[in-house]
């Protein structure tokens, strides 16, 4: 009888909680013993036993509940888990583009876009084996022009004869559709990760791919919907940083005051690398501020005239916040080019073990020449803008330096820092050299810039050459390479 007091007491207490409590309280605390008299050795290990049980279940419990909350995300992230997963939207995801005119129609209407399928009949069979030259085997995706229409203005804002794209399937004309056979899927889309809120309805979503990959897509709000502007895959990026963050400019940083154009945000990437340097270099990709050459900003924190002539003529008091850039030869926008150099220079470092402040991203930052240079100051170790000069005679590359005038170089903060600008400027030449990088005269030509005046820290403008230069993926991988390697020997030889 006492043996079953014991237990029944033993039992009251674990269901009234009186054992658990503790652990209840916290995660961290070990589960206290309870002590209860036992006549026998087999009572003791009927209590033994039954404290163990508890502990397992208990924190069993508490495992599943710190479990549960790892995988809570934030509602605008699980709204674009379930927005992705909508086969109207996952197949936007499936090609890289810059812009919405350039999504790929075959990658996009792969599995049907989830639009609804109509059963074809004898004679549209017959059509269509008669186009394709053989027989059905597969299972049928048969969309009409008026539903791709109505499906890429609602998601783009375009139709079909907008885009730059073809749909790759048999057309037949007397039924106005497009027909395709598909044997297997094309869903690359597994989670998102996180919402980056833009200017104004624009937001940035990152997300996994299947397989390990990253991607990121770019979408405006439209009402109660989204158009797509576009994707990028982030694959390399995320080999060597998965951590980045928003910098914005503050004004109340030195010479933030005479920044006209400021709202955008620059993006700081942290390296993965187990040796990083704790070093974070400025890549600035020139251009690429809508709106920017028509707002004007001083020439020089003092408000001094500019003292030699280049896009702003020498004597001006105030130049184009951000100009427009050249267009290559081939019709591309500089901005673009320097863009996409940009993200190999930032590879790159980060896989260096650099960390790198990206002044611009994507197509658009809104961030002036000045805002730009006092975010480098505020964050970064050197400042790097690349560009492509206006001439066209593919002269090579040059940097910019700092004109031999007394005044100019006894001006705050050129006085205290245009030495090092030099001895940047003058290691990113050796580095491109050692990459056999064609190089223009003694590669460097003085020049009076907005960068220059307002840096705080080593700072360069190089020209990586003019609209006429190669400006292919490889060349441009070349060119930051050559960069990066001068980098390199510019804080080798500051000791770090």
């Amino acid at each position: 009888m006492k043996r079953l007091m014991i237990l029944f007491l033993a039992g009251a207490m674990i269901l009234s909680g009186c054992v658990s409590t503790k652990q209840e309280e916290t995660s961290e605390a070990p589960l206290e013993k309870v002590s209860l008299p036992a006549d026998t050795e087999s009572e003791k290990q009927a209590l033994e036993e039954i404290q163990e049980e508890t502990e397992e279940a208990t924190t069993g419990k508490i495992m599943e509940k710190e479990t549960a909350e790892e995988k809570i995300k934030p509602p605008e992230v699980l709204f674009f888990d379930t927005y992705f997963s909508d086969s109207e939207n996952r197949g936007f995801l499936c090609s890289e583009y810059e812009k919405p005119q350039d999504i790929d129609l075959n990658e996009l209407y792969y599995t049907g876009a989830g639009l609804e399928q109509h059963s074809m009949t004898d004679e549209e069979r017959a059509a269509y084996e008669d186009a394709r030259g053989e027989v059905i085997q597969y299972d049928m995706i048969c969309l009409t022009t008026a539903q791709i229409n109505q499906h890429l203005q609602e998601k783009t804002g375009l139709t079909l004869k907008q885009m730059n794209t073809d749909l790759d399937w048999i057309y037949l004309p007397e039924y106005d559709c497009y027909y395709f056979q598909v044997s297997d899927a094309n869903g690359d889309f597994d989670e998102c990760t996180e919402v980056i809120h833009s200017e104004g309805d624009t937001v940035q979503v990152r997300y996994n791919r299947y397989g390990g990959r990253k991607g990121m897509a770019t979408l405006k709000k439209e009402g109660e919907d989204y158009l797509f502007l576009a994707n990028q895959f982030e694959d390399e990026v995320y080999l060597y940083s998965d951590l980045q963050e928003e910098i914005r400019l503050d004004d109340s940083w030195l010479y933030g005051e005479f920044s006209e154009i400021s709202t955008g945000a620059a993006i700081l990437y942290h390296t993965n690398s187990n040796k990083s340097k704790g070093i974070v270099i400025c890549v600035n990709a020139g251009h690429g501020t809508e709106g920017g050459s028509s707002v004007k900003t001083p020439c020089h924190p003092d408000q001094t005239p500019k003292v030699t002539s280049g896009s702003t003529g020498a004597g001006a008091y105030t130049a184009a916040a951000v100009s427009s850039g050249t267009t290559f030869l081939d019709g591309t926008p500089e901005a673009k080019v320097t863009l996409a150099a940009a993200k190999k220079l930032r590879n790159i470092l980060l896989q260096w073990g650099y960390d790198v402040l990206m002044i611009r991203d994507g197509d658009d930052v809104q961030l002036d020449n000045i805002a730009r240079t006092v975010l480098a100051n505020n964050y970064a170790d050197c400042h790097i803008a690349l560009h492509w000069d206006s001439t066209e005679n593919d002269k090579g590359a040059f940097f910019m330096g700092v004109p031999d005038i007394a005044s100019y170089r006894a001006m705050e903060p050129v006085a205290s820092h245009w030495m090092e600008h030099e001895e940047l400027g003058t290691c990113l030449i050796e580095g491109l050299k050692e990459n056999d990088i064609r190089i223009y005269s003694e590669g460097r030509m003085a020049m009076d810039l907005t960068q220059t005046s307002f840096s705080t820290i080593p700072s360069v403008d190089i020209e990586l050459g003019d609209r006429a230069s190669d400006h292919s993926g490889e060349q441009l991988f070349q060119l930051a390479y050559g960069l990066a390697k001068g980098i390199s020997l510019f804080f080798e030889k500051q000791g770090r």
